[in-house]
Parts: structure tokens; C-alpha cells; sequence
């Protein structure tokens, strides 16, 4: 560029903060700054769930120990690098024309071709493939240069075990800058797979996952995995800030909860669906810890002995409540009624999420479940059809929200039955061949008018959003009608201003024109539903 060099440095970072770190990349031959940036972008992080020539060439420049301190996160799969290890063997001891088809030799054949077909047809002949003992001997070279590493992930889902040295060497080195590590691990491997002699004075947050087991390996864990969990997760009792502990697969870890320690930071928790034969080990651990605990992630779960869920816990100090209803458990919903837990906690929420789609009656008794006066500040909820009266009855229950996340699916008008909207509806939308009951833009802006403004609602940022046929439709008509009748709104999703961008929705990429079978639809409203009568 002519006019870089009369550019000072403080403008190019700033300039760099305000782009995506993915176009970083391309622009690193701009200057001296956008190349280190572009490093940090492309060695940030490592990762070994696949061998294939995007990780050997990751590897290989990692031996670069400049790019290895750039390294933040790294993630190791050592059963992927096991399986080439194995097809090398087989390989090794019985000719391709003479192994018999069988299943596991025909993935490994699989695997290997993918690996070393780095070069396509009619270019450059292919260098040999590293092998697996050539992958180890560099691994081995590299992981103690990775010095900066913040955040670890290990995944060992097979039943199968074997000898991995450079993880050995990966857990004396990285635990001094460690911060957050994530395990995903079978519960066979659980005893000798922890460094219970390694310290992480750093580590603030740990997410540990049981692995899907095969179906005929039993799920029930030994006393022995659960001694050695609960071992391991007390370690940092000093230092623990978050804290899940889960397994996509039915298993009871109750126990493991009995067997741990008071946090003394401890401040978010996600709670697992079934994991638990019954509640009471893992309640008692909530309560233990309700003067530090700032964030809970609840997820329902369908057995019948968490049908009071977190109702009976008295926490002092929660700031956030996640509600992840995946088993509602209909008719009757905990989370409905007055309770001890809401009771204890409406002076303190500031913020609550709720991951599902709620009716309206649900939504009112959910609000109306906390005493008053309430202090949420940031509220997010799905809701089918969205109607005024919905943000009235919002407005009087939540009068401190500032931030408000609505996913839709419909709008709705007194007395008309639900339409689908576009992204600027009720602007620009034509009211013309409607049936007699259908919802019209003139009845829904008239209603907003006459409803909302009198309401003095401080509301500050509102996002309004559907799924659309191919990805999620942020709605800036209805929040610019949001806007125009309260008047505290001064942004929109978040982004500071009610500047509505150019284009305003962006189609995901990756989808064609058509999506499920019809001419997309995305940016657009839909098709006009059934007359029903209407019920707010």
C-alpha cells in the first residue's frame, strides 16, 4: 500500500480489532502488524483430531519455536494417530492384494488414502506419508514449545488402550498457564489417564465428559472411576470457577458429587440430564456452594425424581440462570410456580435464558413466579406467536430489563390469526388478498401504538429473530416499530446503535437456491395460516 507507512501503528491495530480474525490471514503481507497478527490467527490454535495434510503441515510449522508460543488451545485425539498406527501393522505384515475386505481393513484402507492424497491428480509427485512413529517423534518435539497454551482438550473415546507418550509430556508441560481443560474420556482410561501428581495452579475451569460407551460395555461406573474422578476434580478446590461434570450417555455420577469438595471460587455450574439415579448428591453440592455460585445451566430431564428440580435450593449470590427445557415436564413444570428458589434469587438475577419455546400462559406463570420486586436485567425466551400484548405483559413483570432476546416463529393481532413475517415487516408489506381474520401490518402497528408507549419501559436493546427456510431472520421491522413506541430503545441486537446494516440478513452459506424442496424464502415472510381463534 503507497500510503501505509504514513499510517501510525495505533490506527492498524485499531483498525485490526474491528475486523474478523478470519480475514487476518489474507491480509498479513499489508505490513509488519498484520503478519504477527496473522500468525497469532493461524497458529492459535492445534489440533489433532484427523491426520491428514492440513495437520502435518500445522505440525511442521509448529517446529518454528515463533509459531509455537503463538499457540493458545490444543486439542489431542491420540486413538485417531492410534489408527494409523494399526493400519501400518497390517499393512506392514500383509500386502494390500492379499488382505481379506473386511470392515476394519477396509477403513483403514480408507484412512491411509485420505491421508496421503495431499497432491491432486497430475501435479507434483506425493512425498511418502509421515508415519505414525514419525508423527509421535515431532509431536514429542513439539509440545514442550507450547509453553503458552491456555485451554487443553483431550478426547480418548476408544476402549482400546494404548501407549502415548507425547500426552504424557503434554501434562508436565502445560499446566503452568493452563486455564480451562476439557475432557471427553472413556470411563475404562479415567484411572490412568489423569496426572493426579500435576499441579495446575492456573486452572479455573474444567469440563469433564464421559464418552459414549458400546453397547455391550456396561455404563455403570466403578467405584474406582468414581474415586478417581472425584479425586481429580477436588484438586482445584482453590482455584475452580466453572465446573461441568457429564456424559451424553445415561450414567449415574450422583456419587461422585457426594465425594467432593466445598469450591471456594466456585461460580458456574451446568447440570448434566441424566446423570443421576436421583438429585439429592448433586443438589446438596448447589447448595453447599449458593454464597459463591454467580451461574447455573439447568437442563430438565425426564426423571420423575428431578420433578422439583432447583425449586427447593435457596441461593443468595446467582446472577445468571440458563434454562435448557429439553423434557419439559408436562403438565406440571417446576419452574412455573412459586418457590423457594425463586424466592431466594429475585433480588439477585440479572439475567435469565430460556433454551426453549414457551407458551404464553407458561410465560406468565414463569414471571410470575418471582416475587416482586424483580431485577432481571437480560431476558431471552422462544415463543411461537408474538403479539403486543406479550411485550406489555414483559414490560409490567420485567420493569428493570434492559436487554431483550425474542425468538419467534409468527406475529399475531387482536383478534386476526398469526402471519409469518419478512424481515421488514410491518413496513413495506402488502395488506391486499388477505383473509377476513388475517393479522395485517395496519392492526399490528396500531396496536403497538396504542399500547406500548404508555408503558415508561426503559428497555434499552432488543433483538427479534425466526427461523427462516435456511437460517435465523433477524426481524428489523419489528424492532424498528419497537423503537419508534419506546423510545430508551437505542440498539438493536446488541450492536450499539438502531442503524439497520447493508445487507440486514445474510444468507448462511452454503445453501443453493432452493431450500427443502421450494424457491428460498429467506429475507421473506410465509404462507398465511389457518383461521384460529386467537389466545394471548
Amino acid at each position: 500500500m503507497a500510503n501505509a507507512v504514513s499510517i501510525p501503528p495505533e490506527i492498524w491495530a485499531l483498525i485490526a480489532q474491528h475486523l474478523p480474525k478470519s480475514s487476518l490471514i489474507p491480509l498479513r503481507s499489508i505490513n509488519k502488524l498484520f503478519y504477527a497478527l496473522a500468525l497469532d490467527e493461524m497458529y492459535n490454535e492445534f489440533v489433532m483430531n484427523q491426520i491428514n495434510g492440513r495437520f502435518i503441515q500445522k505440525l511442521e510449522g509448529l517446529k518454528d519455536a515463533g509459531h509455537a508460543k503463538r499457540v493458545r488451545r490444543l486439542y489431542l485425539d491420540p486413538p485417531c494417530l492410534h489408527e494409523l498406527a494399526t493400519y501400518e501393522k497390517l499393512h506392514e505384515h500383509h500386502p494390500a492384494e492379499h488382505i481379506d475386505p473386511n470392515p476394519v481393513t477396509i477403513f483403514a484402507t480408507r484412512l491411509l488414502r485420505k491421508f496421503v492424497s495431499r497432491h491432486p491428480e497430475g501435479s507434483q509427485p506425493e512425498e511418502k506419508a509421515a508415519s505414525s512413529t514419525e508423527i509421535t517423534d515431532d509431536l514429542l518435539a513439539v509440545i514442550p514449545t507450547l509453553d503458552n497454551v491456555t485451554q487443553f482438550t483431550l478426547s480418548w473415546n476408544s476402549a482400546e488402550g494404548f501407549d502415548a507418550p507425547y500426552l504424557t509430556l503434554a501434562w508436565y508441560t502445560l499446566p503452568s498457564n493452563l486455564q480451562e481443560l476439557h475432557l471427553d474420556v472413556h470411563p475404562r482410561f479415567v484411572a490412568s489417564l489423569l496426572p493426579h501428581d500435576v499441579n495446575f495452579p492456573q486452572l479455573t475451569t474444567l469440563k469433564f465428559s464421559l464418552c459414549i460407551t458400546e453397547a455391550d460395555e456396561t455404563p455403570t461406573l466403578t467405584s474406582q472411576t468414581i474415586d478417581n474422578m472425584a479425586k481429580f476434580i477436588g484438586k482445584f478446590k482453590h482455584s475452580l470457577k466453572a465446573l461441568y461434570i457429564g456424559s451424553p450417555q445415561k450414567r449415574n455420577l450422583g456419587e461422585v458429587y457426594a465425594l467432593l469438595p466445598r469450591f471456594d471460587n466456585l461460580q458456574e455450574f451446568e447440570i448434566c440430564p441424566h446423570t443421576f439415579a436421583s438429585p439429592s448428591n448433586l443438589l446438596s453440592f448447589l447448595q453447599m456452594h449458593s454464597e459463591v455460585l454467580r451461574s447455573i445451566t439447568y437442563a430438565s430431564d425426564p426423571n420423575p425424581a428431578f420433578q422439583d428440580g432447583l425449586s427447593q435450593l435457596d441461593m443468595t449470590a446467582l446472577e445468571k440462570l440458563v434454562m435448557r427445557l429439553n423434557y419439559v415436564p408436562y403438565p406440571r413444570a417446576w419452574w412455573t410456580a412459586p418457590s423457594s428458589f425463586f424466592n431466594s434469587v429475585s433480588s439477585t438475577l440479572r439475567v435469565l435464558l430460556i433454551e426453549a419455546a414457551v407458551t404464553v400462559a407458561e410465560l406468565i406463570q414463569l414471571l410470575d413466579a418471582f416475587p416482586a420486586p424483580v431485577a432481571i436485567e437480560e431476558f431471552s425466551v422462544s415463543i411461537h406467536n408474538l403479539s403486543i400484548e406479550i411485550l406489555v405483559i414483559m414490560a409490567k413483570r420485567l420493569p428493570k430489563l434492559k436487554s431483550l432476546d425474542l425468538r419467534i416463529h409468527d406475529v399475531i393481532a387482536k383478534g386476526g390469526f398469526p402471519i409469518t413475517p419478512g424481515e421488514f415487516f410491518p413496513e413495506n408489506t402488502m395488506s391486499t388478498n388477505l383473509h377476513p381474520r388475517q393479522t395485517t401490518p395496519e392492526a399490528f402497528i396500531q396496536w403497538a401504538k396504542d399500547d406500548l408507549p404508555p408503558l415508561a419501559w426503559g428497555l434499552q436493546d432488543i433483538l427479534i429473530k425466526r427461523r427462516s427456510c435456511c437460517g435465523d431472520l433477524i426481524l428489523w421491522g419489528i424492532m424498528r416499530l419497537c423503537a419508534e413506541c419506546i423510545p430508551t430503545i437505542k440498539s438493536f441486537a446488541k450492536r450499539g446503535s438502531t442503524r439497520i446494516p447493508n445487507p440486514p440478513n445474510v444468507k448462511p452459506p452454503g445453501k443453493s437456491i432452493r431450500c427443502s424442496g421450494t424457491v428460498c424464502a429467506f429475507g421473506g415472510g410465509g404462507s398465511a395460516k389457518e383461521p384460529r381463534d386467537y389466545t394471548p
